[in-house]
This record gives C-alpha cells, sequence and structure tokens, in this order.
C-alpha cells in the first residue's frame, strides 16, 4: 500500500492491453506512451511528426507502432484507429 492508500501498479498490469496514445511525439503523450508501456500495455503511438514517434519506439524496443496522422480530420480518425485495429486486432485504451 503506498500513503494514497492505494495498492501501487504492478509491472505488468497492463499485459495483453492495446493502447493508443496520440501525441506521443509530445512531452506530455511521449510521458504517457512510456508509463502504459512500463505497466505492460502494446502501444499504438500517433502524432503528425513520425521523427519523434520513431526515436520514441526506438527508446521502448518493443510492443509499439507507429502512426503518423493529424487527428484534426475526421478521416485520418478513421484511418488511424483501423490500422491499428488491423495490426493489432483491438484498442482497449485510448
Amino acid at each position: 500500500m503506498t500513503a494514497s492508500g492505494f495498492a501501487p501498479f504492478t509491472h505488468d498490469v497492463l499485459r495483453g492491453q492495446v493502447a493508443t496514445v496520440t501525441g506521443a511525439g509530445g512531452h506530455i503523450g511521449g510521458a504517457i506512451a512510456r508509463r502504459l508501456h512500463q505497466l505492460g500495455a502494446t502501444v499504438a503511438l500517433v502524432d503528425l511528426r513520425p521523427d519523434r514517434l520513431h526515436a520514441l519506439q526506438h527508446e521502448l524496443i518493443d510492443r509499439t507502432h507507429v502512426l503518423a496522422g493529424d487527428l484534426t480530420f475526421p478521416a485520418e480518425v478513421q484511418r488511424l484507429t483501423g490500422e491499428v485495429v488491423e495490426h493489432y486486432g483491438r484498442v482497449d485504451i485510448l
């Protein structure tokens, strides 16, 4: 138990879950992607800048998939969601 009264997350609490993190090339999105990955999730990394995503993918090593796109366009949201589902079969965390 922690001081807050909650049990800390274990390393594999999200094993088998597929997470899509938008803005993964930025500071906040990258931190979220790192934490989800640390907890065992497979992470689809989404951002406008694929160069930043590839650096994060290289850092995380495994259980990642890079998708570049602009989520301000509904067609891009559909395309990216379709790619994640095609690659992993589902999305559990968005």
